[in-house]
């Protein structure tokens, strides 16, 4: 059996997963980054959409100047009033009633950076919540592409098992590549890796490796492919045939 890990490396399901997964966790990185600047911005558009206040702030100026010139205006105008205590009475009064728009507008204005505020705060929840569903979808999408990975993997290693398990048991002479004969390990590993179906061997060209593998659940093979690692004899055989 030649085992195609591009079946499970490659599989479609799998490569739609992955993409989902990118894709989904590069969303939640931008909806994140811009989530920082919305309130700022947010705020600027709304402000913009008022022209920053101009209409209020100016009336704001002009009776803030009316308020302070009151009492100088108030004292010309009852100049002819000679009892003093009676003149900075109606001064005060005049002075009460120039605040009064001053104090309007102030008011007003308060009202309505409160209700941009709002705006702001009403957007930016909004935005969070947006935020934190591209989250929930990025990590939906990353465990889905795990499961598969893993599912895939499984699949993989059984199938590698399953494969050093039947040569091991051709190798002990159990199963012949043709079901019966051809049970010297020279032959078997020839057939197993594709090198024919010859039985003669020659003598190898590369040094026999002097190194001793530990892990029988791997195949073990010279840099120059022309030695195996035979974990019956516990020795290296040569794999090179006429």
């Amino acid at each position: 059996m030649d085992i195609n890990f591009q079946q499970y490396l490659k599989d479609p399901e799998l490569t739609r997963l992955e993409g989902e997964a990118t894709g989904a966790a590069q969303k939640a990185t931008q909806y994140a980054s811009a989530s920082s600047t919305l309130p700022f911005k947010l705020r600027e558009a709304v402000m913009g959409k008022l022209n920053y206040n101009r209409d209020l702030i100016e009336q704001q100026n002009k009776a803030l100047a009316e308020y302070i010139s009151a009492p100088s205006a108030a004292r010309e105008k009852y100049q002819d009033v000679w009892n003093p205590f009676q003149r900075e009475k109606l001064v005060t009064q005049e002075r009460a009633q120039a605040y009064e728009p001053y104090a309007n507008l102030t008011d007003i204005l308060g009202q309505r950076m409160g209700t941009i505020s709002d705006i702001v705060g009403a957007g930016t929840a909004g935005w969070q919540s947006q935020v934190q569903g591209a989250q929930g979808a990025a990590e939906l999408a990353s465990g889905l592409y795990s499961n598969k990975f893993s599912y895939m993997k499984a699949l993989m290693d059984a199938a590698v098992k399953e494969e050093e398990a039947r040569l091991a048991r051709q190798q002990e002479g159990r199963l012949g590549s043709d079901g019966g004969e051809g049970t010297d390990l020279a032959s078997l590993l020839k057939k197993a890796l594709g090198l024919g179906d010859g039985e003669s061997t020659v003598t190898p060209t590369e040094p026999m490796p002097e190194g001793t593998p530990t892990r029988p659940d791997v195949f073990w093979q010279s840099p120059g492919g022309q030695w195996a690692w035979d974990f019956e004899t516990k020795q290296w055989v040569p794999v090179v045939f006429d």
